[in-house]
């Protein structure tokens, strides 16, 4: 019975020993500490790792985040909004975003301060242009076309 006793208190040893034995559990993440998603805790890499790759992108809590809604490569905090056609009174040559603003004269209007002025004799008289023409539209020089 000693032995049996002996035996069994053997068996109980060893199966602690082998329990205690274990060790820390394998924690798996991204173990890349330049990653969007680095995680300090891993020791076990999962190949999970994300990297801001692009000009605009920046890393927030663990994901990246696009900064270029428009995808023009300009960020969108360094947009500048205004006319891009170059042919308009209103020009914008640093204008990164065009916002519908582009004041285009025709044949027979000019550009005044940025804006089109349809005073074609510059005499502060409202003019049209009719087949390529100025027509006087305040025929009683009223000032009021």
């Amino acid at each position: 019975m000693k032995l049996f006793k002996f035996f069994l208190f053997g068996i109980f040893l060893a199966a602690f020993w082998s329990c205690s034995d274990l060790g820390d559990p394998e924690i798996s993440g991204c173990m890349t500490s330049a990653a969007c998603n680095y995680d300090p805790d891993a020791t076990l890499n999962d190949e999970s790792c994300v990297s801001v790759d692009g000009v605009c992108e920046t890393c927030v809590d663990g994901t990246i985040v696009d900064n270029d809604a428009d995808n023009d490569t300009v960020c969108d905090a360094d947009e500048v909004a205004g006319c891009m056609t170059s042919t308009a009174c209103n020009y914008n040559p640093s204008a990164t975003e065009d916002d519908g603003s582009c004041a285009v004269p025709t044949a027979c209007d000019t550009c005044e301060g940025g804006a089109v002025v349809i005073d074609g004799a510059l005499d502060g008289i409202c003019d049209s242009c009719v087949d390529g023409t100025i027509v006087d539209n305040d025929a009683d020089n009223d000032t009021v076309c």
